[in-house]
């Protein structure tokens, strides 16, 4: 146990009246109070921020804050203030700090989307080079599409290894496959010139690794809707690499931290592995701030857990994407766990040496219907079924081509699944394994999760595209909507069904943005953060207007919340 966790630990167990709080007005250069500046809290120790807007006479207040050390910092328009603190909290007394913002922005290039022809000419030479470019575009197009989805530094040779064996199970049902000579040569080139190892003077996305940290921020005040909300960040443990995230009736947070793989140079001056990654089932209790762990029954190999799911019964599942092979599910009022077998297609059961991603249990999303748990099998290409009282399996299979990802019932019971590689989603009749299909508009989507309204339509999120797509579940008509930031990476959705409002996480612009199909109009909010990496979103059943995320890449969870 880390330091700061039995810190936080401590910390919980005070009662919620030894919490305090912040406040004070943020002033503009010239001493005037100014509305609409983001204001940000942040405890290093705690691991903790929360960020606020200033409202009426550029007043602002924070949630309640756990006792500890705070630096409190304002940015607003064309201007922010110097960090101020820290500030040493104590609980039930409540600090004012007022902040003025004194120091000058530059405001930061816009992110640019790289034409195929751009980034061949910044890519080095090499037998590889005309491979990705001609077959990892099937799926990775470069014409307008993100830069940083196909050409991103990993931090290990070992890395590229463990992606590479998984996308060439992707590929083997593409028209364009990839044979084991091919995968050698790929790795071997992105390890040469697109690894932490081997560091090369090629652009990053972020310009440095020291970006403003500050620069994600818009250069305007916030107005309207835009400033009724408040932002919570916690920093998880290190290399939790949280893969998804649910909230049960609670409120309580749960966290599959998939564990990732600290790789270096041993002693003989060797790049590999040096330890495997931990994975574990995390919670966040949001009223105390406690941050609990559980280690999931010992397999044959690490644990690798994704697809974290509270079921209507408030026990929390996960699919174990190692060669366990298995589900996992915890029942927190008992503390017991379970384990099920999940079968494997012949030809992925043994796919790569690390002990990842056996093809049943690589499953990226889980849901419940009828007693019965439902997960989508990415590299089997087929959406499992598991009955938790007898153990059973059930599998639908999908076409070559079309592998699921994304998976939700409608209220007639009709399982939509969304197909990342194919540019369609499908709806699943689950008792005549009837599959309909819908082609969605912008080619390249790079569909991932999907969730219904409260009508019975269909809402998905597509990466590479950047569009919010709706399927009506009554005619079949697909529409595409368009956040107002560009490239920004919408990787997951959810549905506020209280209020008919639609979520979305803009992971490339580090926001989290709220559609209202009444209006078709979207309300953007920034995160503390630059480079967070949003890798999953979850509403809070009992509190809609508060939306929880993880994001895999910087190790971190927190939640927006909306004030109305």
């Amino acid at each position: 146990m880390t330091l700061r966790i039995l810190l936080l630990m401590l910390c919980a167990v005070s009662t919620l009246q030894a919490q305090t709080s912040i406040s004070g007005v943020v002033q503009d250069a010239s001493g005037n109070p100014l509305e609409g500046a983001f204001v940000r809290v942040r405890s290093a120790d705690l691991g903790l921020t929360f960020m606020v807007v200033s409202q009426g006479q550029g007043r602002y207040t924070t949630p309640s804050l756990l006792p500890g050390r705070y630096t409190v910092e304002a940015i607003g328009g064309d201007h922010e203030s110097a960090v101020e603190g820290p500030l040493e909290l104590r609980g039930g007394h409540p600090e004012k700090r007022n902040v003025q913002l004194t120091v000058g922005r530059k405001p930061s290039s816009p992110r640019k989307r790289l034409m195929q022809a751009e980034h061949a000419a910044r890519m080095p030479d090499g037998p590889a080079k005309q491979l990705i470019l001609s077959k990892c575009v099937s799926c990775h197009t470069l014409d307008g599409a993100i830069d940083t989805r196909t050409l991103r530094v990993e931090a290990s040779r070992n890395q590229w290894e463990e992606v590479m064996g998984t996308h060439k199970h992707y590929m083997e049902d593409l028209p364009q496959p990839l044979t084991s000579e091919e995968v050698g040569m790929i790795v071997d080139y992105m390890s040469k010139y697109f690894s932490e190892e081997t560091a090369t003077e090629e652009p990053r996305r972020d310009g440095g690794a020291h970006p403003d940290p500050n620069g994600h921020l818009p250069m305007t005040l916030a107005k309207g809707a835009e400033s009724k909300f408040i932002v919570m960040e916690f920093n998880l443990r290190p290399s939790a690499f949280p893969h998804d995230i649910s909230v049960d009736s609670h409120g309580v947070a749960w966290i599959a931290e998939h564990g990732q793989n600290e790789a270096g140079v041993d002693d003989h001056g060797v790049h590999g592995i040096l330890k495997q990654g931990i994975g574990l089932f995390s919670s966040i209790d949001p009223e105390t701030m406690k941050y609990s762990q559980f280690a999931p029954p010992k397999g044959e190999y690490p644990s690798r857990v994704s697809g974290a799911a509270v079921d209507p019964h408030g026990v929390v599942w996960v699919a174990d994407n190692s060669h366990n092979a298995r589900m996992i599910s915890y029942n927190p009022n008992t503390g017991e766990f379970r384990t099920y077998p999940m079968p494997a297609p012949p030809r992925l059961k043994e796919y790569d040496e690390f002990g990842f991603g056996d093809g049943s249990a690589n499953m990226n999303t889980l849901t419940f219907q009828d007693g019965f748990v439902w997960g989508s099998g990415l590299l089997a290409g087929e959406v499992y079924r598991l009955d938790p009282a007898s153990g059973g399996v059930v599998t639908y299979p999908f076409p070559k081509g079309k592998p699921p990802y994304g998976l939700a019932f409608d209220q007639h019971k009709m399982l939509w699944v969304s197909l990342e590689f194919a540019d369609e989603i499908a709806k699943l009749d689950t008792t005549t394994g009837k599959q309909t299909y819908y082609k969605v508009k912008t080619p390249h989507a790079d569909l991932r999760h999907v969730q219904t309204d409260a009508e019975g339509n269909l809402w998905a999120s597509a990466q590479q595209s950047g569009k919010l797509i709706r399927v009506d579940g009554r005619t079949g008509e697909v529409t595409e909507y368009a956040p107002p930031t560009e490239n920004n990476g919408i990787l997951s959705v959810d549905v506020d069904r209280k209020h008919n409002l639609i979520w979305v996480a803009e992971a490339e612009a580090d926001k989290m943005a709220r559609f209202d199909p009444r209006t078709n109009t979207f309300t953007e909010y920034p995160l503390p953060s630059p480079r967070t990496g949003i890798k999953r979103i979850a509403i809070d059943p009992n509190r809609p207007n508060r939306v929880w995320w993880c994001a895999t890449a910087s190790n971190r969870a927190g939640y927006v919340e909306v004030v109305e």
